[in-house]
């Protein structure tokens, strides 16, 4: 990996410092190659801008002469198309949690279908007892922790704001059929943050018929104080903390702590080897079953 000065002496034209253009690229290509160090890839263009804006290059909540909020994010966005475009930065090295493709999983043979299931079966780090489910609001929250999440066994979810419908169905189905009992909630500090979460639990437990253990992991007025959080302030007014301002690996690492005080690495090694025992047992039984003659069936 090239350092930022030799990427910078590699093209002055693209990052030359007398335009908006250059100077953004400059300071988005500072900050991706910090994740790349932290090991903090793939991020996300939302958090390379909360970055930005607590180094103060962006300024989220300025309006225009209308009164309108500006999109402010739009330098960054276009500074990172730029970037990829021109090869800097591997296009999979940056998410897009907005945007999904659901895939059609089919295989040449049956043989072949059931191999690749064996290759991901796991056992579960819980039984017996049920996991805990991370909820957050945000999807770009949901996209930094979803590989801790992986790891971990555990169920996640964004409620992407204030919903019902959503929470009532499918959030109620996944915690009813797994007998969820706790949930570990990440959102933003402020008055809308809180009543999203309160709706949320409130919704939840609503179409469960019981309560829930909740924990909030993140944002806490403790961490907005403890590390002098920027703050935003919103079209009302009101002063605002956003959760993306911990930063992508401070987030994951708050997650991965409350995680390994329930779930001791000893006992995730000690399930990880049986697992591994298990899917090499049915591998050859596999063989045994659709081997020889019927593989290609």
């Amino acid at each position: 990996m090239q350092s930022l000065e030799e990427i910078l002496a590699s093209n002055p034209m693209g990052f030359r410092t007398h335009t908006k253009d250059g100077r953004m690229r400059r300071e988005v290509m500072r900050r991706y190659l910090e994740h790349v160090q932290k090991n903090e890839i793939p991020t996300s263009g939302r958090f390379i801008f909360y970055e930005l804006e607590h180094d103060g290059v962006v300024k989220k909540g300025e309006l225009t002469a209308s009164g309108k909020q500006k999109r402010v994010d739009a330098p960054v966005i276009n500074a990172l198309t730029w970037l990829r475009d021109e090869e800097y930065i591997p296009w999979d090295h940056i998410v897009d949690e907005t945007r999904d493709v659901i895939e059609a999983f089919h295989y040449p043979t049956v043989r072949e279908h059931m191999a690749s299931v064996l290759e991901r079966a796991t056992v579960s780090i819980w039984h017996p007892e049920p996991a805990p489910f991370v909820i957050c609001e945000s999807r770009s929250i949901r996209g930094a922790i979803s590989r801790t999440c992986s790891e971990f066994q555990v169920p996640l979810a964004a409620v992407n704001g204030n919903c019902k419908g959503f929470i009532k169905t499918k959030l109620r189905a996944e915690v009813e059929s797994s007998s969820i009992q706790q949930v570990l909630y990440l959102g933003d500090w402020d008055y809308a943050g809180k009543y999203i979460q309160a709706n949320t639990k409130t919704y939840l437990e609503e179409a469960l018929g019981y309560g829930l253990e909740w924990e909030r992991v993140a944002l806490t007025q403790g961490q907005v104080e403890d590390r002098h959080l920027p703050s935003i302030i919103k079209k009302d007014g009101r002063e605002a903390w956003e959760c993306e301002t911990l930063g992508q690996g401070l987030i994951v690492e708050l997650l991965t702590e409350h995680l390994e005080k329930l779930m001791p690495v000893e006992r995730r090694n000690g399930v990880a080897s049986r697992a591994v025992k298990e899917r090499m047992v049915l591998m050859q039984m596999l063989d045994v079953v659709l081997g020889g003659e019927h593989a290609n069936q």
